[in-house]
C-alpha cells in the first residue's frame, strides 16, 4: 500500500511534480528524468530541490531524502543534514526558481549509511573582535585651513599676525 503524496512545484510558470513524500515514513523521493538533473552544474553538489518543495518538507517534518538520477543511481541524505549544510541558488534562468543543493560528500549510497551518518559539526563562529579605541583625528590632505572662528580667535589673541592665506603664507 503506497500512501505517498505528490509534492508540486513550478517550472516555466507551470505546475509540475517535484517529487513524492511518504508521510508515515517521513521519506521524500525525487526522480530525475534528464541526465544532468539533480547535479549542480559548477560545484560538487547534488539536489536541485525547488524552494517550494523544501518548504513543504519542512512543514511535514521530513526525515530522509532520496535522489534518483536518470541512470538509476540512488543517493540518500538526512533532511536535517541537508537543511543545515545545504545552500540555495537563485538561477538567472527565469524558468527555475530558487533551488537547494547539498555538498556531494554529505550524500550516501545506501539508506543505512545515511541513517548512521552524524551531522557534521557546524563551523565555529569567529570570536567577536574587541572594540577598537578611537584614535585622534589625523586630518585629511586638504584639512589644513582653520575655520573662520579659529581665524578670528587667532587674530585677536596673536595681535593681528594671523594665518589667513590659502597658499599657506603669512601676510606681509
Amino acid at each position: 500500500m503506497n500512501n505517498s503524496i505528490l509534492l508540486y512545484t513550478t517550472f516555466n510558470g507551470k505546475p509540475v511534480v517535484g517529487g513524492s513524500y511518504n508521510p508515515s515514513k517521513r521519506f521524500y523521493v525525487k526522480k530525475c528524468k534528464h541526465q544532468n538533473a539533480g547535479r549542480h552544474p559548477y560545484k560538487p553538489a547534488f539536489g536541485g530541490f525547488d524552494d517550494d518543495v523544501i518548504q513543504q518538507l519542512e512543514e511535514r517534518g521530513c526525515w530522509m531524502m532520496k535522489l534518483v538520477f536518470s541512470d538509476g543511481t540512488e543517493l540518500f541524505i538526512r533532511y536535517s543534514i541537508f537543511k543545515a549544510q545545504g545552500f540555495s541558488v537563485n538561477w538567472r534562468d527565469p524558468r527555475f526558481g530558487v533551488r537547494w543543493y547539498a555538498p556531494s560528500h554529505l550524500w550516501h549510497d545506501t539508506l543505512e549509511q545515511a541513517k548512521a551518518a552524524k551531522a557534521p559539526e557546524p563551523a565555529a563562529a569567529p570570536a567577536p573582535e574587541p572594540a577598537r579605541k578611537k584614535e585622534p583625528h589625523q586630518g585629511f590632505l586638504f584639512d589644513v585651513e582653520p575655520t573662520p572662528g579659529e581665524r578670528r580667535q587667532a587674530y585677536e589673541t596673536d595681535g593681528g599676525n594671523c594665518f589667513f592665506s590659502r597658499a599657506g603664507r603669512y601676510p606681509k
